[in-house]
């Protein structure tokens, strides 16, 4: 004989309602199923021992679960959500549809097509608290909470003041401390200065080298030009050229 519209209820905590005629005969519910907070099961006991009735049997069909208490560790907005993600993450991974979970009653429901154990553990309620702990930044040592192993090792460091951002007034803008900026360009036109300054100063070292060659072959033509001079008058003086012809003196010049 089966039974149709078969649930076992407990109040307050959840209920499992199968779907089609189900079949209980011989069947011992209290034994086999176990309804506790944010968790339903079937055949846990017969599942370890390898005797669990086939899939599509008894009591290992499909049913829909409703289970209630399931809220989020904190009441926030964001908290909520982001529970909601977790649930949603737990039913697909279980093998289960989610039918709907409501954050604000703590109404999770699903559908499964056998039973094993279905359950949002304390677990992954923890795992959830870390997660959002460690989106936390901690403002006097600017480093995000539940992630410094440093800290979680027991070593010693010194810590990281926190430095807040200037915020021009009638905007909304966060503009970044430019000190940094500032010192680093100038930095550079100081580099750019002492460059400069060196080139201008190889410049002039090399001009004194040239005039100092200069007045050294002006000298040196000078005192070539005296050995070899006939006339003393012409010494001190230069010789003047027309038309690229040595000038000659003539009688009135050596008078």
């Amino acid at each position: 004989a089966t039974v149709s519209n078969f649930s076992v209820e407990r109040p307050g905590v959840g209920m499992i309602e199968w779907e089609g005629a189900v079949d209980i005969r011989g069947t011992d519910l209290d034994e086999v199923v176990t309804i506790e907070p944010k968790s339903a099961s079937v055949y846990m006991k017969e599942e370890q021992e390898n005797m669990k009735p086939p899939v599509g049997t008894k009591l290992n069909r499909s049913a829909v679960i409703t289970l209630e208490g399931v809220y989020a560790p904190e009441a926030s907005l964001d908290a909520q959500e982001k529970f909601s993600k977790k649930v949603q993450r737990q039913t697909a991974k279980m093998g289960a549809e989610l039918i709907y979970y409501d954050a604000a009653t703590g109404v999770w429901k699903l559908r499964v097509q056998h039973f094993s154990r279905y359950a949002l553990d304390d677990d992954d309620d923890s795992s959830f608290e870390a997660e959002a702990a460690a989106t936390k930044v901690h403002f006097e040592s600017g480093e995000r909470e539940g992630r410094s192993r440093a800290k979680e090792e027991g070593i010693r460091r010194q810590a990281t003041p926190y430095k807040p951002p200037r915020v021009l007034q009638g905007a909304a803008v966060v503009v970044e401390d430019e000190d940094d900026d500032d010192d680093r360009m100038q930095a550079e036109n100081d580099v750019e200065m002492i460059d400069e300054s060196k080139v201008l100063a190889q410049a002039e070292a090399a001009f004194a080298a040239l005039q100092t060659v200069v007045q050294e072959q002006r000298s040196s033509n000078r005192k070539r030009r005296e050995e070899t001079t006939a006339f003393k008058e012409e010494i001190g003086a230069e010789p003047k050229a027309v038309s690229g012809v040595r000038y000659i003196p003539t009688m009135e010049d050596l008078q």
